[in-house]
């Protein structure tokens, strides 16, 4: 199982980082983290200059046999255990999956027409570095429901 997590902007050393290091090293299928970053001063341009680039980022980092799965506050709301069964899927078939975290201005169309599946954490606002632990541990979670593992159940 090959999993790529793409995400705009760097999670440095913080609270954020411990935990999603926690979950990333239990998790025993392979995660190529990539951070992405805009080298110019984003603070001088446009909120759509701003997606524009990151689009062109993130489609740069996506191979076209990866399953592009993009995280989205207006995606599909999923239970785990529906993640996890999309997960799997994929896994059966051999498939490389791409998780794609945007930046704060959101994702570009091109980006969401290439998406496979486009999901949300839910109704509530995270903070960007917030949803990347969230997502590890719902990955983590996924490979714990796959192996049987006690972990979902929470024995």
């Amino acid at each position: 199982m090959f999993i790529k997590i793409l995400a705009i902007g760097k999670i440095n050393n913080s609270v954020y980082k411990e935990i999603f290091d926690l979950y990333h090293k239990r998790i025993k299928w392979k995660i190529n983290i990539k951070e992405l970053e805009i080298k110019e001063n984003s603070k001088k341009i446009s909120e759509q200059i701003i997606k524009e680039k990151e689009e062109k980022l993130l489609l740069e980092n996506i191979s076209d046999d990866e399953i592009l799965i993009c995280l989205d506050p207006g995606g599909k709301i999923l239970s785990t255990e529906n993640l996890s069964k999309i997960i799997n899927n994929h896994r059966e078939a051999a498939s490389k999956i791409c998780f794609a975290i945007g930046g704060a201005s959101g994702f570009g169309e091109k980006i969401k027409k290439r998406a496979n599946h486009i999901i949300s954490f839910g109704k509530i606002t995270l903070p960007h570095l917030m949803a990347r632990c969230v997502l590890i541990e719902q990955i983590y979670r996924s490979f714990t429901i796959v192996n049987n593992h006690p972990y979902h159940s929470g024995h």
